[in-house]
């Protein structure tokens, strides 16, 4: 249903979204501006900042090649090309990626300025299963969404299909 709402707001306002492979040098600065804002409108920031992320949109190893995947999503329409999400992680299985930063915003300020804001809030579950096939094309059949810090969070993932996965921290001395 959300991903539904989401198509409608775009269909409704004449937008696409459309998702490119993340570059540092052509996209570093508005990842940082969409992180940065992104925690703007957090209610409950709990356990990160926005500078925990700025090495990630500054660099991604070349030389990692396939194990590293970064995209970032736009809104495109009316000779306008807004960023909007912001999607990066890391192959750590033969058929799992985690995705250690995801970033979409769901209360960008000027898209009740320019558009009917109808079905926008639902652009976090629309980005993720874009995302997801993508993943899938790419022969990815687990994404690890990695830990939560608020219950609202854990809520979430489950919408997406999610199930919970104990992990533990281990320190080699």
């Amino acid at each position: 249903m959300a991903y539904n709402r989401f198509a409608n707001f775009l269909e409704r306002n004449s937008l696409s979204y459309q998702i490119e492979e993340y570059n540092p040098a052509q996209h570093a600065e508005l990842a940082k501006k969409m992180v940065v804002e992104h925690f703007r409108t957090l209610k409950n920031a709990v356990g990160s900042t926005p500078q925990d992320y700025f090495n990630l949109v500054n660099f991604m190893p070349e030389d990692l090649g396939n194990d590293l995947t970064g995209y970032i999503g736009f809104l495109v329409g009316n000779g306008e090309k807004i960023p909007v999400a912001l999607f990066m992680g890391e192959k750590i299985g033969t058929d799992t990626m985690a995705l250690y930063a995801t970033f979409a915003l769901r209360n960008e300020p000027c898209i009740s300025e320019k558009f009917d804001p109808t079905g926008y809030t639902a652009i976090s579950q629309y980005s993720y299963i874009r995302i997801f096939e993508l993943l899938s094309k790419r022969e990815f059949k687990y994404a690890d969404l990695g830990g939560s810090e608020v219950e609202d969070l854990n809520d979430f993932k489950r919408q997406l299909g999610a199930n919970e996965k104990m992990t533990y921290w281990a320190v080699k001395n």
